[in-house]
């Protein structure tokens, strides 16, 4: 195969600097300009006979021109997640919220009941018998403290029916309502507790609100302290992440993880808002701009802090959670993905009625059913070829194996079909990929060791999987 007919290399600029990058292997290198514009144009007539024995060296090495790919990260997960909101009601009218309010459960059964918990439990121990590792979400749908009589006999149950399995607890509240009683049956039963808080009080209460229109930062922050300086609770339950999501309406993303990390929040954890392309607070081609300039910003902040080795600022938002910090974390570790997220393969959501769904943001959409506890022993899988080499847009895309493809609940959004990547995410990806790459390459060269020390914090994080 003829050198240029290779489908793995990428050329980009960035300023003056020109750059070659290795789509299977997450290298990135400095190039020259006349090198940079024969990859461009694909006419490799002019190049001297030095950039020649290069483009050979690294082509007989694998690198940059060869169809070898790397490991796949998340090609074979070993760890089942299922996600449910005990109670599919909320006390809060937040402006992007996409399961409106718990009403997106169009079943006449809002509620879980002891007998379908149980069977909920027994269908994934017994469907994935030869899986150890299990987590358990409760993190929207609803607000999970809303009623905490029945949370915690939804923790009593998963918690005596796989006393035989590793499982894992996450749980989100909006804060509102999480106090002294709350807190002593999240901390009995081990949850790893989350926050949603989007940041200072001015960002967070321009959407986070209750149904009279008032803003509900106060009440999270005395909560969340509260919490904090109570010495009966424990330090697992302390260690509290926090969710921001990202509207229109961000002005920093480093402004926001700057506030979280400063009143004690463990981590971070931002999504990009999924609403429909009308609605104000969506990002689209007409404030793209403005996300461009804040991830230039968090780039550079991400730069700042590992040239100065300020380790500790940067792990609190490069992490497999993180809309951004993901995109950092694989590139640094220089990790392949062929998929986003475990929905429909791995992650299932269930209503209390037991249908099944692939995730939180498909519930009641009744075409994506996949099954039922109390009746299929066998779920549809009909989001596992969704890859990104077989997803139309994504399977020529350069970046595709550190993206792993839009969401499937935000293509099925902007363009109505899991198929259809969402332009815009496509964009946003893209930018701060480049970004990423040319900072990468610049501490390569001045702060080496700080960046492997990065490198091997973050390996050794995610071998004991952290987040």
């Amino acid at each position: 195969m003829k050198l240029l007919e290779y489908k793995n290399y990428y050329v980009f600029e960035d300023g003056c600097k020109k750059y070659l990058f290795d789509s299977f292997y997450m290298e990135c290198v400095e190039i020259r300009e006349s090198l940079y514009y024969a990859l461009k144009k694909k006419d490799l007539r002019q190049i001297d006979k030095h950039s020649m024995k290069i483009l050979n060296y690294l082509k007989n090495n694998g690198r940059f021109f060869s169809n070898n790919k790397a490991d796949i990260v998340n090609s074979n997960n070993k760890k089942i997640y299922i996600s449910l909101a005990p109670v599919t009601k909320c006390n809060l009218r937040c402006k992007y919220c996409f399961a409106n309010y718990g009403g997106n459960n169009i079943n006449e059964k809002k509620e879980f009941d002891s007998v379908t918990l149980e069977k909920i439990a027994d269908y994934f121990i017994n469907t994935f018998n030869e899986v150890y590792d299990f987590r358990l979400d409760f993190v929207s749908g609803g607000e999970p403290l809303l009623d905490v009589k029945l949370l915690e006999e939804t923790l009593k149950i998963f918690r005596k029916k796989f006393i035989n399995k590793n499982l894992e607890i996450f749980l989100c509240t909006n804060g509102t309502l999480l106090n002294e009683n709350a807190c002593k049956i999240l901390d009995k039963y081990n949850v790893n507790l989350g926050i949603s808080i989007d940041g200072s009080k001015e960002q967070h209460n321009l959407c986070r609100i209750y149904e009279n229109g008032l803003g509900t930062y106060d009440d999270l922050y005395k909560n969340y302290m509260n919490l904090k300086n109570n010495m009966i609770f424990s330090n697992h339950l302390k260690s509290i992440w926090s969710l921001a999501v990202i509207t229109s309406k961000t002005k920093s993303l480093v402004d926001l993880i700057k506030n979280n990390k400063k009143i004690g929040f463990s981590s971070i954890q931002m999504k990009l808002v999924r609403l429909k392309k009308n609605n104000e607070l969506v990002i689209n081609e007409s404030n793209i701009n403005n996300v461009y300039k804040m991830v230039n910003e968090l780039v550079e902040y991400f730069y700042i802090c590992v040239k100065n080795n300020k380790i500790d600022d940067v792990l609190f938002f490069v992490n497999d959670n993180d809309y951004f910090g993901k995109i950092i974390k694989r590139l640094i570790l220089k990790e392949v993905y062929v998929y986003r997220c475990h929905a429909g393969k791995e992650k299932f959501a269930i209503t209390p009625v037991g249908d099944i769904y692939p995730c939180d943001s498909f519930v009641g959409m009744k075409r994506y059913v996949l099954g039922n506890v109390y009746r299929d022993y066998e779920l549809k899988r009909v989001f596992n070829d969704l890859d990104v080499d077989n997803r139309l847009k994504c399977k020529s895309c350069w970046c595709r194996y550190v993206c792993g493809g839009d969401c499937l609940h935000n293509s099925l959004c902007t363009n109505g079909d899991v198929q259809e990547s969402d332009e815009v995410f496509c964009l946003i990806v893209k930018h701060t990929i480049k970004k990423t790459l040319v900072r990468i390459n610049d501490l390569e060269k001045c702060v080496p060791d700080y960046l492997n020390n990065l490198r091997q914090l973050l390996r050794v994080r995610y071998s004991l999987n952290k987040v």
